[in-house]
């Protein structure tokens, strides 16, 4: 299959190891494990956890060997039919699927996609794609997820501190794909890596299992204004006419929110505006040509941030584009998009403020 010429993978491999494509509907705040957005923290707060990093690498330097051949309880990720045995000392994540150690910052991440296993699998053949992302396949072999086809990799990718290591399992159906990834920073990798690696492949995952796409999720929309639930892609929630996440004939108005895995290095306003142009920037191409009328302030569930409107050209031809980012007061953020057809650009922007006004937070107990 040429996953270049499928709209749902959108031929674009994201730092993250993610695929989110406008056209597709995959379109996340954040892709990234956490290990790999410390560009976004502010310099002096990298530089500190640098230096606390190298203080505790001197004191143990292959991190915790104790940690080796011990086995916790399996866990069912909340909002998903996905399960695995996460190793002693990691937490449930606040903002994404997966888990967390907060000692030596090593993560487990899933996402789900409405794609084939083989376009999701193919994608990591593409070594000179990969690379332009700082990407490097080290090894992978087949390993099926009980009858279904499956992918072991394990993969190193260059950040600005230096090149984390990861596991990552692909595997799925023709309709559905589950990547599972296990991501360490580079102090630790030594004891991590092999931890990691059996966390990732101690994964189990029941396609039939009924499962409500809200549970433990961090946030409530009260009005969706028609739209129905599609997909959930990690704490991203996308919402569409049908319930189908893909873009086509009359499934042609989507809207997907969600929280961002890392804080953004805003201090005012026009640092907030400008981030948000960068962000907009970033969505997969065709990115968003915005309109020439400035960024609309908003409040929303006391947050307060800018909405942005623009126009793309996708597969259901001319498209209005609507974006939201509202800021926490750490610098973390909430970054919707929303889009439909141009000529209902009106009754759409309607709709999408009032999704927009409708959020709640909601505190999920982690």
């Amino acid at each position: 299959m040429d996953t270049t010429r499928d709209p749902r993978v959108s031929a674009r491999v994201r730092a993250g190891l993610c695929l989110i494509s406008l056209s597709g509907f995959l379109s996340a705040s954040a892709c990234s494990s956490p290990a790999e957005t410390s560009e976004t923290v502010p310099p002096a707060e990298q530089a500190e956890q640098a230096e606390q990093a190298e203080r505790e690498a001197d004191i143990n330097p292959a991190g915790d060997s104790d940690r080796e051949g011990t086995e916790g309880e399996r866990q069912r990720i909340l909002g998903t039919s996905v399960s695995l045995i996460p190793p002693p000392g990691f937490e449930v994540a606040a903002n994404f699927d997966g888990f967390t150690d907060p000692v030596h910052g090593s993560s487990l991440m899933l996402m789900s996609f409405d794609i084939p296993y083989a376009s999701l699998a193919e994608t990591f053949t593409m070594h000179e794609r990969l690379a332009e992302n700082g990407i490097r396949v080290v090894e992978a072999h087949e390993h099926p997820q009980a009858a279904k086809p499956g992918t072991l990799l394990r993969i190193e990718q260059a950040i600005p501190s230096g090149t984390v290591q990861k596991w990552m399992w692909l595997f799925g159906d023709d309709t559905r794909s589950i990547q599972v990834m296990g991501t360490c920073l580079p102090q630790y990798c030594a004891t991590e890596l092999p931890i990691l690696e059996r966390a990732v492949t101690s994964v189990q995952w029941d396609p039939e299992a009924t499962v409500d796409p809200l549970e433990g999720l961090g946030f409530r929309l009260g009005d969706l204004q028609g739209l129905k639930v599609a997909n959930r892609m990690s704490d991203t929630l996308l919402l569409t006419n049908t319930g189908i996440p893909k873009l086509s004939g009359q499934n042609n108005v989507m809207f997907s929110f969600g929280p961002s895995l890392s804080p953004a290095q805003v201090d005012d306003e026009a640092t907030k505006q400008a981030f948000l142009r960068v962000r907009i920037a970033a969505l997969p191409s065709p990115a968003p040509t915005l309109d020439d009328a400035p960024f609309t302030p908003v409040k929303v569930d006391g947050l307060d941030g800018y909405v942005a409107l623009g126009s793309s050209v996708e597969s259901i031809g001319d498209t209005f584009v609507y974006c939201v980012i509202l800021f926490e007061p750490s610098g973390y953020y909430w970054f919707g998009v929303g889009m439909a057809p141009a000529n209902q650009r009106e009754a759409a922007l309607e709709r999408f403020d009032a999704i927009t006004m409708s959020l709640s937070r909601v505190d999920t107990g982690d």
